[in-house]
């Protein structure tokens, strides 16, 4: 299911809110499994930076939240997988 909707991210580049939260869901219990998928770090890093975009002209506080989110799902993914070079880079 999770590499489905990976190819679905990469098919289209605009997906819903609904379908951009259901990746980012998955590719977290992906990662947390195992942290060597680099498709889930793509896709995250590119739903991300949408988010960043689409968020360019709200408050600093809307666009800092998505990001202390990330960080807060790299400090969980660190104390599982300390030494994970993909996880270090996508941070």
């Amino acid at each position: 299911m999770l590499s489905e909707l990976l190819r679905q991210v990469k098919a289209r580049p605009i997906l819903s809110i609904d379908d951009e939260d259901e990746v980012m869901r998955l590719s977290k219990s992906a990662l947390l499994i195992n942290a060597d998928l680099l498709v889930a770090w793509n896709v995250r890093k590119e739903i991300l930076l949408r988010h960043d975009r689409a968020l360019a002209g709200s408050s600093p506080s809307e666009r800092t939240l998505v990001w202390v989110r990330e960080r807060s799902f790299l400090d969980l993914l660190f104390t599982k997988h300390p030494k994970m070079q993909e996880a270090w880079y996508h941070r």
